[in-house]
């Protein structure tokens, strides 16, 4: 006999307090169901949605330790080393003072292997006031003044000032930059 026979059977015959708990038991098992259910969708949708505070903290640490380790790169290896940091993605792009510059990794890819490794002989790169928002687990914004000190294979040396901002995404690979735009004083 199922719960249905029985509370039929006892709405029947009159006990009252019987259906009463029948049906108590069953809002109360519905409640916790329910809230079983709620507690599981909670959990997954944060699992890509806004991180927590100590997920946006872990966000936070990880991304400034890719900043600290892209300037270190740049400095030590030069220009060729920024691939190592751009999201391999149709999606990804640069632009510089309101202008792209690159539409997508290939074209970055193509200009900085056949033509800027020819021109500069290395770079000191420098970030500093670095600001990190998580947006969710896998993405988060970044803004930071920059100064670079370029040295050219023709010998001029080149100082550039700005703020570099930016998209980062959590990838297989570790963090890369999704999207990135210079804006250089002049």
């Amino acid at each position: 006999m199922n719960w249905l026979h029985v509370t039929a059977s006892l709405a029947l015959s009159g006990d009252t307090d019987s259906l009463r708990r029948i049906i108590l038991s069953l809002t109360t098992m519905k409640i916790i169901s329910t809230t079983i259910f709620l507690s599981a969708l909670i959990a997954c949708s944060s699992k890509n949605g806004v991180p927590s505070i100590g997920m946006g903290r872990t966000v936070q640490d990880s991304v400034l330790s890719m900043m600290n380790t892209v300037s270190k790169k740049i400095t030590n290896e030069g220009p060729i080393a920024w691939l190592q940091y751009f999201e391999e993605t149709p999606g990804f792009f640069m632009s510089v003072d309101g202008q792209i510059a690159f539409v997508n990794n290939d074209s970055a890819s193509y200009f900085i292997k056949n033509t800027l490794v020819k021109m500069i002989a290395g770079i000191k790169l420098q970030w500093s006031d670095i600001r990190i928002d998580p947006l969710t687990n896998t993405f988060a914004s970044i803004g930071a003044r920059f100064h670079e000190d370029i040295n050219y294979n023709s010998g001029n040396l080149q100082a550039a000032d700005g703020y570099f901002t930016a998209v980062a995404h959590l990838t297989d690979q570790g963090w890369k930059l999704h999207n990135i735009h210079w804006s250089i004083k002049h």
